[in-house]
């Protein structure tokens, strides 16, 4: 990473391992959307549980069809909020490049998902620049997952790195590019 860049401004931690680097991504802090979100969600929770005792009065009646329907895509939506309310406020990404492997973590409380990928087998790894406004922008060269960061691998694009600022990431890419292109397909 560049020294230059005031250490304050920087979301990734670098670590650097006996045979390769790790870097580690906070999620952004929205304090917001954090507390629109706890509003929203204190809102949801009094819905769920009378909309629940109101499915159990109604359990032999026609209209509870309607009622599980409605449970069912109100619980769907609360599960979403959850997961991005916790994501805000503990998620993180890890990206551990390592014996000929690139490890993308993503996690909540050190709950979540680890994908792998083998160095040989990414290809156009590179920075993504993601306008929001550009309507133009084809959505199949954006990664799946969003992120600053990205490779094709197999038929997919991965992406990750999506709370780095644009400048981070490019740091970030060019630490991965300098010390790891060599074991990148190209």
């Amino acid at each position: 990473m560049n020294p230059e860049t005031d250490a304050k401004a920087r979301r990734a931690k670098i670590n650097y391992l006996g045979a390769g680097i790790q870097v580690v991504i906070p999620s952004r802090k929205n304090v917001a959307a954090i507390l629109i979100l706890s509003v929203w969600l204190s809102t949801w929770f009094t819905g769920e549980t009378s909309s629940m005792g109101e499915l159990f009065r109604q359990i032999s009646k026609k209209g509870s069809i309607f009622l599980i329907f409605w449970i069912s895509v109100w619980t769907l939506a609360g599960a979403v909020v959850f997961y991005h309310f916790f994501w805000m406020l503990a998620g993180r990404e890890s990206i551990t490049i390592t014996q000929g492997v690139l490890r993308i973590e993503r996690k909540i409380f050190g709950v979540g998902s680890t994908k792998e990928y083998p160095l040989f087998a990414i290809k156009n790894f590179r920075v993504v620049s993601i306008d929001k406004f550009d309507l133009k922008q084809d959505p199949k060269s954006l990664p799946k997952r969003g992120g600053k960061i990205a490779f094709d691998f197999e038929s997919k694009t991965i992406g990750f790195a999506s709370a780095l600022s644009e400048a981070e990431a490019k740091e970030v890419f060019e630490l991965f590019r300098k010390n790891y292109y060599p074991n990148f397909a190209r």
